[in-house]
């Protein structure tokens, strides 16, 4: 991420979409886009939940968009999956 340059909505999408494999592989029970804070700038980026902290995951994805390369942020929760209430 540039310096004051905050990723929206539609590239966290295509980071998503781009990347969702890759994550379910390491283990992530949901992933979706929402708020992430990097150095008190707001930023749309992916959360990824996952039941124990996995390694080797950077701190942003990275995405084509036209001719250029935008990194979305990532963000890792850790916790149980949902489960219905029956």
């Amino acid at each position: 991420m540039r310096k004051g340059r905050v990723t929206g909505f539609r590239e966290a999408e295509l980071a998503l979409r781009r990347h969702s494999r890759a994550l379910t592989a390491k283990g992530a029970w949901a992933i979706t886009v929402g708020e992430v804070t990097r150095k008190a700038v707001k930023h749309v980026g992916v959360i990824a939940f996952f039941r124990k902290r996995p390694r080797g995951l950077p701190w942003s994805l990275e995405v084509r968009k036209g001719a250029r390369t935008v990194k979305v942020p990532l963000a890792i929760r850790i916790g149980r999956e949902a489960r219905p209430d029956i």
